[in-house]
């Protein structure tokens, strides 16, 4: 989901139903290409992001699912159970 902390660079005309915690709905979301500042390693860097949901508030989600598929290495687990937090 791409908040306010990303810049919109395209979009489609698709759109998605987002469902969360609670059954807290939100619908007809459109579906785009975003454009976001990202701290790394080595320094800022500029990443694209496609396919994200333009929610357009609050700060943007990123699925670590999505990115391991892209081969991208994630490391969200807490140092104490196992992880490199």
């Amino acid at each position: 989901m791409a908040g306010n902390d990303v810049k919109v660079i395209a979009t489609s005309d698709r759109s998605v139903d987002i469902q969360g915690i609670n059954n807290h709905q939100v619908t007809d979301i459109k579906i785009g290409t975003v454009a976001g500042v990202i701290t790394s390693t080595k320094g800022p860097i500029i990443g694209i992001m496609h396919q994200y949901a333009l929610v357009g508030h609050g700060h943007s989600i990123h699925s670590p699912g999505q990115c391991e598929w892209f081969k991208h290495q994630i490391d969200d687990k807490s140092v104490h159970i196992g992880g490199k937090q």
